[in-house]
C-alpha cells in the first residue's frame, strides 16, 4: 500500500527544453495562440444557443445536443482552453461520470462508469470518427494520442453504450475527439507550455489554395517528467514528437472531400512495475519502458443526394508499434472502410444505415516473457447498422430503434447489439429521455491467444525454496462480453441562465473475461528447478453497476460561468474462482470513486483578462486503499494584444502530492506533484 506524504516540491523552471525539435523551440521561444473568432463567438453563447449545437457522436449525423436521448456531454475548444488542459484526459476531468486518474508520468487510465485501469477497456475512444482502440490490449494507449490541443474543436463524451452505432467495445461509454476545419484554421499559430514537469511546444500554419482547398500543417512535441514513486524514485521522462496534416475542399454544392493524417515517434521511461501475488510466494518486476510510434491517414467523402439525403464514405489506415526496453516488440496495422447512408422519409423517420469492414494485422515476435498465439495474424470485422427515429408525436414524443451486427473472424457468429431510446419533450425547455442497450466487448488478443510468463522472487525460504516462473495464458474459447443497460435522463433548461442534466443508470455484465486466480504450481521436472504457476481467463465472471450523474451550469451574466457536476457509481464484479483476488485488483469495482464531484468557475475580469477555478473531488480507491483527494487548479488568463494570450496555471495547488491511481497489473503508480506553469500562445 503506498504511503501519502506531502512536501514542498520545487517550482524553480528548468532552463531548456530537452530534446524539443529546434525548429519548434525557436518559433515558440519568440512567440506563442490567440483563440479562434469561433471559439470566442462560441464562449459568447448564451445557454439556450449552447443547447442547440450540433453533436454527430450519437447518431453519427448532425444532432441538436437538446434533441439527444443520450448522456452527453460535450466540451468546446473554450472549455479545455479555459481548463488550462495540456491533454486530452486533463480535459475529460471535467465530464460527469468520467474518471481521469494519472498513473504516471507515461500513462492514465480513464474510463466511464467505473471499471478504470491503464487501458480501460470498455471504453471506446475515436478521433474523428476513427477508432484509437487497441485490439491487442483492449483499451486505449492515452500517451500516443498527443494530437495539438489547438486544434480540436470540441470533444463528445457519450457515457453509456454506444455499440448500435459505433460498434462493439463502445460498452460504458464513446469518447469522440473531432478536430477542427482545415477553414478555421488559417494563418499562423504558435504555443508553448512551460513548467517544471512538463513542456509542450507546437507551431500550425493553415492557408487555402487557388483551387478552394483549405489546409493545414502542424508540428507538436511534448516532454513530460515522471512524477515521483511512494518511495521517493523517480522514472524516466516521456518524450513526444508530432507532425500532421489536414486538407478540406468543397466540390460544388453537394460534396466535401476531406483528407488528414500524423505521424509521431516517442519515448518513456516509465518506471518498472513490481507485480504482487496474491500470497505469499512473492514479486516481480517488469519493466515498462516504451518507444511509442505511429501514424495514420484518413478521408472521408460527403455527397449529398435529393430529398436531403447524405452518402458518407471513409476509409483509413493506422498503425500503431511499441517497442520495450525487455526486447518487447507489438505492431497493429489496422484499415477501416465504412458507408453511411441518411434517409429521411415522409417528415416522420430519419433512416441512418450503413456498414463497414475492418482488419487488423498484428505482430509480436516471440520473447520469453510474452508470447502470442499466432504471433503474426489477422482479425476480420465485419458490420451491419440501421437506425430509425421515428416521429410519434411531432415537436413532442420521440422513439429511436438501432441495432448492429457484427462477426469477428477470431470469435466467430454474429453478434446482435440492439438499442431503443425514447425521448419525451415536455415543453421547449424539459425533456425526459430513457433507453435499454445491449453492447460487447470483443476479446483481445492477448486474452485470447498470450502467454505471459514473469520470473518472481520468492518471498521467504524455506516457504518457497525454488523460484517460481509465473504465467497467464490466454483461451481460445473466450466469447464476447456482454453488457444490458438501462438509462433514464432528464433534461431542463430552467431558467436562460440556469440549466440542470441528470442521468440514472443499471448496468449488467454477463461472461465478463477475467483471470481465474486458481492457478497451480507444479515443479517443472524432477529434480525441480523451479516452480511453474499459472492462471487463465476465462468468461466466467458477472458485475453489476449502479449510480447516477448531475450536472447543473449557471451563467449569471456573460462574463461569468459556474458548472457544477457529480457522479455516483456502485461497482461489484464477481468471480467464483478469483473472489479474494479481485477485491485488491484493477479489475474489482473498486478501482474506480463511488462519489466524484467538481465545481468549474470562469470570469472575465476585464476585456483583458480571464480567471477560472477548478475543485475537484474524487473518492477512495477502495481497490488500492487509495486516500480520497481534493485538488484545486487555477487558471489566469491575460491578453496584451488581441492575437498574443497569456496564461498562468496552477494544479494541485492545496496538496503537495497525491496518489490517483493503484498497482495495476502494468503500471506502478507515482505521486502526482503541485505544479505552475506558464502559457503563451501566439495567432500570427
Amino acid at each position: 500500500m503506498s504511503v501519502r506524504r506531502r512536501s514542498r516540491p520545487s517550482l524553480v523552471l528548468p532552463v531548456v527544453l530537452v530534446r524539443i525539435p529546434f525548429a519548434v523551440a525557436l518559433v515558440c521561444i519568440a512567440t506563442t495562440v490567440r483563440a479562434a473568432d469561433s471559439e470566442a463567438a462560441l464562449a459568447e453563447l448564451g445557454l439556450e444557443d449552447l443547447m442547440k449545437i450540433e453533436i454527430t457522436s450519437v447518431s453519427r449525423r448532425p444532432q441538436r445536443l437538446s434533441d439527444t436521448a443520450a448522456a452527453i456531454s460535450v466540451l468546446t475548444a473554450d472549455d479545455i482552453r479555459r481548463s488550462g488542459a495540456a491533454s486530452i484526459p486533463d480535459a475529460l476531468r471535467l465530464v460527469p461520470g468520467v474518471d481521469v486518474a494519472r498513473i504516471n508520468g507515461t500513462y492514465q487510465a480513464v474510463s466511464v462508469r467505473g471499471f478504470n485501469n491503464g487501458f480501460a477497456m470498455k471504453l471506446l475512444v475515436l478521433v474523428d470518427g476513427r477508432s484509437v482502440y487497441s485490439p491487442l490490449f483492449s483499451g486505449t494507449f492515452w500517451d500516443a494520442q498527443d494530437t495539438m490541443i489547438e486544434d480540436i474543436e470540441r470533444i463528445e463524451v457519450i457515457r453509456g453504450p454506444g455499440a448500435a452505432i459505433w460498434g462493439s467495445n463502445a460498452v460504458n461509454g464513446v469518447i469522440n475527439i473531432i478536430t477542427k476545419r482545415a477553414a478555421d484554421t488559417q494563418g499562423g499559430l504558435a504555443v508553448a507550455i512551460y513548467g517544471p514537469y512538463e513542456r509542450r511546444a507546437g507551431v500550425r500554419y493553415g492557408s487555402t489554395s487557388t483551387d478552394g482547398t483549405a489546409w493545414r500543417l502542424f508540428a507538436n512535441a511534448t516532454e513530460r517528467d515522471d512524477t515521483v514513486l511512494p518511495t521517493g524514485q523517480t522514472g524516466g521522462t516521456v518524450r513526444q514528437e508530432r507532425v500532421g496534416l489536414r486538407a478540406d475542399r468543397a466540390i460544388g454544392a453537394r460534396d466535401q472531400i476531406s483528407v488528414h493524417g500524423e505521424a509521431y515517434h516517442g519515448s518513456s521511461g516509465a518506471p518498472a512495475t513490481v507485480l504482487p501475488i496474491e500470497s505469499p510466494l512473492g514479486v516481480a518486476s517488469l519493466s515498462t519502458d516504451s518507444q511509442p510510434r505511429g501514424g495514420h491517414f484518413m478521408t472521408r467523402w460527403e455527397h449529398g443526394l435529393e430529398g436531403g439525403s447524405t452518402v458518407i464514405t471513409e476509409a483509413y489506415f493506422d498503425r500503431t508499434e511499441r517497442s520495450r526496453s525487455i526486447g518487447l516488440k507489438d505492431s497493429v496495422d489496422t484499415w477501416d472502410l465504412a458507408l453511411q447512408h441518411t434517409i429521411p422519409l415522409h417528415g416522420r423517420h430519419r433512416i441512418t444505415w450503413g456498414g463497414g469492414y475492418r482488419t487488423y494485422r498484428y505482430q509480436v515476435p516471440f520473447n520469453y516473457q510474452l508470447q502470442l498465439t499466432p504471433s503474426i495474424g489477422n482479425e476480420e470485422l465485419l458490420n451491419l447498422f440501421a437506425q430509425d427515429e421515428i416521429v410519434i408525436v411531432p415537436d413532442r414524443l420521440r422513439l429511436t430503434l438501432g441495432m448492429r451486427l457484427e462477426r469477428s473472424s477470431l470469435v466467430g457468429g454474429v453478434n446482435p447489439q440492439p438499442d431503443a431510446r425514447l425521448a419525451w419533450n415536455i415543453d421547449e425547455r424539459q425533456m425526459l429521455w430513457g433507453g435499454i442497450s445491449r453492447a460487447n466487448r470483443l476479446p483481445s488478443l492477448i486474452e485470447r491467444g498470450a502467454s505471459v510468463r514473469t520470473s518472481f522472487t520468492p518471498a521467504a525460504p524455506p516457504f518457497v525454496p525454488l523460484p517460481i516462473v509465473g504465467g497467464v495464458t490466454g483461451s481460445n474459447t473466450l466469447v464476447p462480453e456482454q453488457l444490458t443497460a438501462w438509462q433514464i435522463g432528464y433534461r431542463h433548461l430552467v431558467t436562460s441562465d440556469f440549466s440542470l442534466d441528470v442521468t440514472t443508470f443499471v448496468h449488467d455484465y454477463k461472461r465478463a473475461i477475467l483471470p481465474n486466480r486458481n492457478a497451480t504450481c507444479t515443479p517443472d521436472a524432477f529434480p525441480p528447478t523451479y516452480l511453474g504457476c499459472n492462471v487463465t481467463f476465462d468468461n466466467g465472471g458477472t458485475a453489476h453497476a449502479k449510480g447516477f450523474e448531475v450536472s447543473a451550469e449557471w451563467r449569471p451574466s456573460p462574463q461569468w460561468r459556474m458548472q457544477a457536476n457529480y457522479s455516483y457509481a456502485d461497482v461489484e464484479v464477481r468471480h467464483p474462482g478469483s473472489a479474494a483476488a479481485l477485491s485488491n485488483s484493477s479489475l474489482s469495482g473498486g478501482a474506480s470513486p463511488r462519489h466524484q464531484g467538481s465545481l468549474h468557475v470562469s470570469g472575465d475580469l476585464t476585456d483583458r483578462i480571464q480567471t477560472d477555478l477548478t475543485v475537484r473531488y474524487v473518492d477512495t480507491l477502495t481497490a488500492f486503499a487509495t486516500p480520497a483527494y481534493t485538488a484545486v487548479d487555477a487558471r489566469i488568463g491575460w491578453r496584451p494584444v488581441p492575437k498574443l494570450e497569456l496564461s498562468l496555471i496552477g494544479r494541485n495547488l492545496t496538496d503537495g502530492r497525491h496518489i490517483e491511481f493503484g498497482m495495476d497489473p502494468f503500471f506502478t503508480p507515482a505521486e502526482v506533484r503541485r505544479s505552475v506553469l506558464v502559457k503563451a500562445v501566439l495567432e500570427f
